[in-house]
């Protein structure tokens, strides 16, 4: 959760645009809220699946509820899927990187959570700093997509298994394999 909330405050200062509107205001702090609960959530290994799905379903939610029509911006776009992916990659790495010298091993499903819920609270940052964030098409085809593509790759990612074990060489399933004589 540390890493939303370094991220969204970051994404907005280093944002060109923020709006001032108070109904995008309410719109960011309720999916930069979300986004926490997520991530709060994805903690749980029942809960993990609901959230990787149901953040990207709150924000098309949100989307659809919110947006109008508008241009695709498809160059302002790339941007925000960019954002998106980022911000959810750091809170998969802030996560690992927690785990890493323990005995806890960091799933496909929290991965996927993990990412979902950071994308979500990127997603919250560019609801303020996203100059297309009220066209309908611009924020399904590149805010609602990032959320889902976002815990897709994290969950793909965490699902490969570690090529090497050790600096020698030798793939952790000969080891195993060795050990128990067969």
């Amino acid at each position: 959760m540390g890493a939303i909330a370094v991220a969204f405050p970051a994404l907005v200062i280093a944002a060109h645009h923020v709006s001032t509107s108070p109904k995008d205001r309410v719109i960011a702090l309720a999916l930069g809220v979300a986004g926490l609960a997520c991530a709060s959530a994805s903690a749980s290994r029942r809960s993990t699946l609901a959230v990787a799905i149901g953040a990207p379903s709150l924000l098309l939610a949100t989307a659809l509820a919110a947006a109008g029509g508008g241009a695709l911006a498809a160059a302002l776009g790339i941007e925000c899927l960019v954002s998106e992916l980022v911000v959810g990659a750091v809170v998969v790495a802030a996560t690992w990187f927690a785990i890493r010298g323990g005995t806890t091993v960091l799933g496909a499903r929290a991965a996927a959570a993990g990412a979902a819920s950071g994308a979500l609270a990127g997603a919250a940052a560019l609801q303020l700093t996203c100059p297309a964030h009220d066209a309908l098409g611009h924020l399904l085809a590149f805010h609602v997509v990032g959320v889902a593509l976002a815990a897709g790759v994290a969950a793909v990612c965490a699902r490969q298994p570690a090529a090497r074990d050790d600096p020698g060489g030798t793939p952790r399933r000969q080891k195993m394999h060795a050990r128990s004589g067969g």
